[in-house]
């Protein structure tokens, strides 16, 4: 297979992220292509792993998990249910000092 050179161009401070954990961005961008271009979303070699509980998700259950902004991870619904509630009792609790 010959490969082709292309340029691409993105966000200032995406490129800096991408450097600063040694990310080869041809690499990524070559696989994410792939996967756009050959439906391969729900591939079933495809895993994931939720940020806080660790569970490895396969397949077309990779579907479960959410993309967490701005934290930039994974997570399945159960994690962020509990995260969500521990948010909601810090806010609903008042600080008396």
């Amino acid at each position: 297979m010959t490969k082709k050179a292309v340029m691409i161009s993105i966000d200032d401070e995406l490129h800096a992220k991408a450097k600063e954990k040694e990310l080869n961005i041809s690499n990524v961008c070559e696989d994410a292509l792939k996967r756009n271009v050959n439906g391969a979303v729900n591939d079933p070699e495809e895993k994931r792993q939720c940020h806080f509980c660790k569970t490895t998700w396969f397949g077309e259950m990779v579907t479960k998990l959410i993309w967490l902004c701005p934290d930039e991870v994974w997570i399945c619904e159960k994690c962020l249910t509990q995260e969500v509630k521990k948010v909601s009792v810090c806010v609903g609790t008042r600080f008396r000092g």
